[in-house]
């Protein structure tokens, strides 16, 4: 008796463990077709989203730089988009950009975002995987595998946070170009 007491709170545990991902990614997709902005945005940290937003931009851009022909006109504009990406996640990644976003999902039926919330449309796919990365951290991303961008959240209490993104490296530039 005193045994299955014991294992009531394991049991309890591995089940939030298991499903508590699924839980919130559910939620977010529920709030963003019903065009709850509320609901959506209290599953995101907005501070941190941006900072790897940014981040990740920023490599991106730095990598496609190195592929570029130097002095090329590409280069040059790679340059100049690398100047622009705080004022694109700013105001790409708020309250108001997502409600824009999720705004046009309910109307239209398709994730119409500004640039920097893209990679949100990966919400509304239907072939979603999660995986793990321990207790405190798990990523979404679309079941076909790699080259796609994925969305990373975090632990908070009992819940989860989207508080980053993971965009697929720059791709090599074609033979002959």
């Amino acid at each position: 008796m005193l045994a299955s007491f014991l294992c009531l709170p394991l049991l309890a545990g591995g089940g939030w463990y298991a499903a508590s991902p699924y839980y919130t990614v559910h939620a977010m997709q529920r709030a963003a077709l019903s065009g709850d902005v509320e609901r959506f945005a209290a599953h995101v940290d907005f501070p941190q989203l941006r900072a790897s937003l940014k981040s990740a931009i920023r490599a991106r851009l730095a990598a496609e730089a190195e592929a570029a022909p130097p002095n090329s006109l590409q280069a040059l504009g790679i340059g100049l988009a690398m100047g622009f990406v705080d004022q694109m996640v700013e105001s790409a990644l708020s309250p108001e950009a997502m409600g824009l976003a999720l705004a046009s999902l309910q109307a239209a039926g398709e994730w119409s975002a500004p640039v920097g919330l893209e990679s949100l449309a990966l919400l509304a796919a239907p072939q979603l995987e999660i995986e793990r990365e321990g207790l405190e951290r798990f990523r979404l991303q679309l079941a076909e595998g790699e080259g796609h961008p994925a969305l990373l959240f975090r632990r908070d209490g009992l819940g989860w946070k989207l508080d980053g993104v993971d965009l697929p490296h720059a791709r090599p530039p074609a033979a002959g170009a």
